[in-house]
């Protein structure tokens, strides 16, 4: 494979390539015929986004009109918002590139100047749900912690850890420790999963909050089993009388309701914009976190058949079992029409009071 001098230049980031080839075959030649189709993913390798990705992509090949070859590339830094500049102000929209993202609307509403594009201009292929999981090593305190409310006992900061202010994930983690009243100090900078586990392992940080796959794939066989850490609680799922419901595939971790009613009484519920915020981020994380995307202006030829890819993929009942196998849960699949319409609706109708107030959380953790 040749790359261009103005495609090395443009990924001077710092970028990890993998090629997969795809036979042609006139049968199936379509848009994608003899083509080469570019698969930004926005955070570091040997996370969760590019795991779930490159999952994706050894079976949506197959179903691709034109059987294209295909270029995987890592494109990270702040929190996934440099891959999701690259795919909207670099990237040509002949329909070549597409973005396979971790995605933070929270980012977005906030309208964080690190983020130049709006992904309510992209073209929604496809995504996956998911929920986030807390967890945190068992010695952050003498005696060890044997259950994930021991943590109430806590009385020095705990550190954690994320990518950037404006991540949800860092935000979620900030707003659960402090609705829970648990000091902590808060590191940034890490590009991806596998980084942040990474530094749970060698005790760099003491939390993290992982999403499904990562949790149940990778934190859950490694350190839960091993009594290195213990989850703590899992984002839930916002209900419209102001409460929470648990995700279906966590019956064995409390979600976050019911963990701070563990510490403050059954009935208790968090109260003003704190609880607010929780609430549009857990509900925004299990609509939509992974998503693809074409570029503004992509033809509707490549939308077509990368909508039809997906919608096989979603279908295929090897990718699934697969799916399943590292993920011990099947995908939260939503579409790409009814998916677009979700992100311009989360983006648009986003309570004014409550975007003053997330705004003011991320500056305080900036200063």
């Amino acid at each position: 494979m040749t790359i261009n001098s103005k495609w090395l230049c443009s990924l001077a980031l710092g970028v990890s390539a993998t090629v997969l080839a795809f036979g042609t075959t006139a049968a199936n030649a379509q848009f994608y015929r003899g083509k080469t189709l570019n698969a930004i993913i926005n955070y570091a390798p040997g996370g969760n986004t590019s795991i779930q990705g490159r999952l994706m992509m050894r079976y949506m090949k197959k179903y691709i009109p034109g059987k294209p070859r295909l270029v995987i590339r890592n494109v990270a830094g702040a929190g996934g918002k440099v891959g999701s500049n690259y795919l909207g102000e670099v990237a040509r929209r002949d329909g070549s590139f597409f973005g396979i993202f971790t995605i933070s609307l929270i980012a977005e509403v906030l309208k964080d100047p690190a983020l130049r594009v709006t992904h309510a201009d992209f073209h929604l292929i496809g995504g996956l749900g998911s929920s986030s999981i807390a967890y945190v090593r068992t010695d952050v305190m003498k005696p060890r912690l044997k259950t994930g409310s021991d943590i109430f006992k806590l009385t020095q900061p705990i550190k954690s850890g994320g990518h950037d202010p404006s991540s949800s994930k860092d935000i979620m983690i900030r707003l659960g420790l402090e609705m829970l009243n648990i000091p902590y100090k808060h590191v940034y900078g890490y590009k991806s999963g596998g980084q942040l586990r990474k530094a749970v392992m060698q005790s760099e940080i003491q939390m993290m909050a992982d999403s499904t796959p990562g949790y149940r794939g990778r934190v859950e066989p490694t350190m839960v089993n091993t009594g290195m850490v213990v989850p703590l609680h899992h984002a839930g799922i916002p209900t419209a009388d102001g409460g929470m419901v648990s995700d279906k595939n966590f019956p064995d971790i409390p979600n976050f309701l019911q963990f701070y009613q563990k510490k403050y009484g059954a009935g208790a519920r968090p109260k003003g914009m704190y609880w607010k915020a929780w609430r549009l981020m857990a509900g925004m994380r299990a609509k939509i976190l992974r998503a693809l995307f074409l570029p503004p202006g992509a033809p509707k030829a490549a939308l077509d058949d990368l909508r039809m890819a997906f919608g096989k993929t979603m279908k295929d009942p090897a990718y699934l079992k697969e799916f399943k196998k590292l993920n011990k849960a099947l995908p939260n699949v939503v579409y790409g029409e009814d998916g677009e319409k979700f992100i311009r609706n989360e983006i648009k109708n986003a309570d004014p009071a409550l975007v003053a107030f997330l705004n003011k959380f991320v500056d305080r953790a900036r200063h």
